[in-house]
């Protein structure tokens, strides 16, 4: 995530990785913060973005056009009245994925200073309200359809008996919040539905205040209460 903070002067919370695969993220990073970089034009044009967004913005931008991989695209055919703003595209929607599941790996890792081999990392859930997977541009009915869908899965991982902990930051230097921050939440016996009961670790990621994306795995009772105890010192600090 170094590509998200270059132009901010904050600390990096750092867990240990192969040349092979810090090699292969370092080139994820920049498709993905260039992926959400963009997918924020439609806010820029409300003018909805905050100073330190702006920046993140500012430094970018150079950089911006030199991914191939990422580009600007009319979600709905033949309706512009409707949407009249391209969005953000990724042609490699695993490696979306494959990020957000390295990204709670290592936040899971800078807790317990070692990996919990019980945890499928290849196998979390991850998943976005607001992504729409869609290889070409569909029609209205089905960007509708899907809006619906994507807003039922907000109500149902936002449902009141979820406590959300806000989690912790770098250190000393956190990054700015409005850049990134993400928060934890745990399954309990009352908090059953379809992502299954295994499923007892929830992380929040959020991306310049405008996206959130989910990870949801099955992680060891002492894998837990180590998480656990992380965010309630955190939320319990002034």
């Amino acid at each position: 995530m170094r590509s998200m903070f270059e132009a901010f002067d904050c600390d990096s919370i750092t867990v240990p990785s192969c040349n092979k695969h810090n090699s292969e993220k370092n080139l994820d990073d920049r498709a993905i913060v260039a992926f959400l970089l963009k997918g924020l034009y439609f806010s820029l044009r409300k003018g909805s973005l905050t100073d330190n967004i702006l920046k993140a913005l500012v430094s970018a931008h150079p950089k911006l056009g030199e991914l191939k991989e990422v580009n600007l695209r009319p979600l709905i055919r033949n309706h512009r009245d409707v949407l009249g703003f391209p969005l953000s595209h990724l042609a490699d929607t695993k490696s979306v994925l494959s990020w957000i599941r390295q990204l709670t790996a290592a936040l899971t890792w800078s807790v317990l200073g070692k990996s919990d081999m019980s945890v499928d990392w290849d196998n979390a859930v991850v998943l976005s309200p607001q992504y729409v997977r869609a290889d070409n541009m569909i029609s209205l009915d089905e960007a509708a359809a899907t809006l619906k869908s994507n807003k039922s899965l907000e109500e149902l991982l936002n449902k009141p008996s979820i406590k959300w902990w806000r989690g912790w930051s770098a250190y000393p230097k956190p990054y700015p919040p409005d850049i990134y921050r993400f928060e934890i939440s745990f399954t309990t016996t009352d908090d059953f539905d379809y992502f299954e009961s295994k499923n007892n670790v929830r992380f929040r990621h959020w991306f310049y205040s405008q996206f959130a994306w989910y990870a949801i795995f099955n992680a060891s009772e002492s894998t837990k209460i180590a998480l656990e105890r992380s965010v309630r010192k955190v939320n319990e600090d002034p």
